[in-house]
Formats: C-alpha cells, structure tokens, sequence
C-alpha cells in the first residue's frame, strides 16, 4: 500500500461498540481518504473461521455471523469495510483496482 504510493494507514485503530460502550472494535488499517471518508482495510484469513483457538469455543457460523455484525456496526459508524485477502495483496494490479474502486488516495493527492 505504501510502496504503491496509496495514503499511510494508521495501524490496530479502535471504535467504541455502540451496542455496549464496555467493548471496542479494532481494524487492521485505518485510511483517512479526506472529505471525512474514512476506509477500514481488513485482511481476511480462513484461520479465524477454521482454528479452534481463534473460533474460541464459537461455531465457524457463528463466527461469521459476529464478523457480519462487527463489520454492520462499523458501517454504522460512517466507515467504509474494505477486505482484503492474501490474493489480492500478492497482485499488484489487483490490489490498485481494489484500493481505487474504495477512493483510497494516493498522497500526491492529498498535497503530501
């Protein structure tokens, strides 16, 4: 993302749940696109739907179903979901289509 010149995300970024204050969220990346557009960058690995210890006594449907709400929540907050999975990380013009197809700008754009 860097090395393609895209905008430097902010890294482990937390939202508050607004179902229970007591709970956060936290996203991969954070991109702040201006105009207050502001894009998740999630990567996305069958482990946390197949490994027992991620699944942390949860069926891989309801762990799924957490991530549906999670990401639902999230929308709520007024920011964009974008997943990414190690296929599109390891192809270069895939990966360009995907970060421009969310707006995701590159920093000469945004006069850095």
């Amino acid at each position: 993302m860097i090395e393609l010149g895209y905008e430097v995300p902010d890294l482990q970024v937390e939202f508050a749940n607004p179902l229970d204050p007591k709970r956060n969220f936290r996203v991969d990346m954070l991109v702040d696109c201006g105009n207050g557009r502001r894009v998740a960058v999630e990567h996305d690995g069958a482990c946390k739907y197949e490994d027992l210890a991620m699944l942390n006594g949860r069926t891989q449907t309801r762990a799924f179903m957490d991530e549906r709400q999670r990401e639902a929540l999230l929308t709520s907050c007024g920011i964009e979901v974008m997943r990414v999975r190690w296929a599109d990380l390891h192809d270069e013009q895939r990966f360009r289509r995907l970060m421009d197809a969310y707006g995701v700008p590159k920093r000469w754009e945004r006069g850095e």
